[in-house]
């Protein structure tokens, strides 16, 4: 019985706290990041800053996992630095209980948070 409420009342306590059930194998959720990243496409009057998800290239992708007695993922996260096929990067954050999100990133804050992986645009000269 103490087993069973051990597994038991933490599981209602992320039920009431917005953890509802179990994503699924967490190959899944990193497969249906890739897709979403791939499938994301924005338009710009600046050609520079128009993104094809096809075309991006990814220079660095993190993943937040939220595990539920280490067996069950609850929670997902994965974030990519990703440079588009004219030097420009994005931010890219795809969320199991969100819209995916993208963000156009400086030079200069993409040389920080890539470090080594940093790739400067093409110099237009």
């Amino acid at each position: 019985m103490a087993a069973l409420l051990g597994t038991v009342v933490p599981f209602i306590w992320l039920q009431r706290k917005g953890f509802s059930k179990d994503l699924g194998p967490l190959e899944q959720l990193q497969s249906q990041a890739d897709q979403s990243l791939r499938s994301t496409v924005r338009q710009s009057n600046n050609a520079k800053l128009s993104f094809i998800g096809t075309e991006a290239v990814i220079l660095s992708r993190q993943e937040e996992i939220t595990w539920f007695n280490k067996t069950v993922v609850i929670g997902y996260r994965c974030t990519y630095f990703v440079r588009n096929r004219h030097g420009e990067h994005f931010l890219f954050i795809h969320r199991h209980d969100a819209k995916p999100h993208l963000k156009h990133t400086s030079q200069r804050i993409a040389r920080v948070k890539l470090g080594a992986k940093y790739i400067a645009p093409p110099s237009d000269g």
